[in-house]
């Protein structure tokens, strides 16, 4: 499984990952170099022959990533404003853009998956919609889901797959995703369910 990350913060979903019972190769890329030597120092930044850092902007490498020709199983974008001032705090503005986003769409192929948190301090609903609809203009199946009661955060999931959306493949995600909790020692599936009703 091959898995871009861009994004790094202090590290915790590249750990994650690489405690996953699979084979992946894993690219994470990160802007700024500050941030990824204190994932190294101080949050014990996974390192291994699949695991690749990349010091360097993220539309920079999605785009070069698009003009080769290179896809990924799955885009993980975290990446987020640092501004007091941003309507978005997540996804960054940068990657709103049109031909950023069709660079993302490009890189997952056929059959991957692209995914981001979406986080607006105020008028959430409004702006979660809004960056819903831009993103489905490039990908055939987007679904927007709750991961938090308490403050509605919702968790964006796209792919090129027509009609692999949560309203058609509710039962089929559950399913892949109770596998997951079986393996992994979580409960994420109930949560899901509970919190995301057709």
């Amino acid at each position: 499984q091959r898995v871009l990350h861009i994004g790094l913060g202090g590290g915790e979903t590249t750990g994650y990952l690489a405690k996953l019972p699979i084979d992946l190769y894993l690219d994470v890329v990160e802007l700024e170099p500050s941030i990824v030597e204190a994932a190294k120092k101080w949050f014990d930044l996974p390192s291994g022959l699949n695991i690749h850092v990349h010091t360097m902007d993220g539309v920079v490498f999605v785009k070069e990533a698009a003009a080769k020709g290179i896809t990924y199983n799955s885009l993980i974008l975290d990446a987020g404003s640092n501004s007091l001032n941003a309507s978005i705090m997540c996804p960054h503005e940068v990657f709103l853009q049109e031909d950023v986003m069709a660079a993302m769409s490009k890189v997952i192929g056929a059959l991957g998956v692209f995914t981001v948190n979406l986080y607006m301090p105020e008028d959430q609903e409004r702006l979660q919609e809004e960056v819903t609809r831009k993103f489905a203009v490039h990908f055939s199946s987007c679904s927007a889901l709750v991961i938090s009661e308490a403050s509605k955060q919702k968790f964006l999931m796209c792919t090129n797959r027509a009609g692999f959306d949560w309203s058609n493949q509710r039962d089929r995600m559950l399913a892949h995703l109770a596998a997951f909790d079986d393996v992994m020692g979580t409960k994420a599936a109930p949560r899901i369910d509970r919190l995301n009703p057709v």
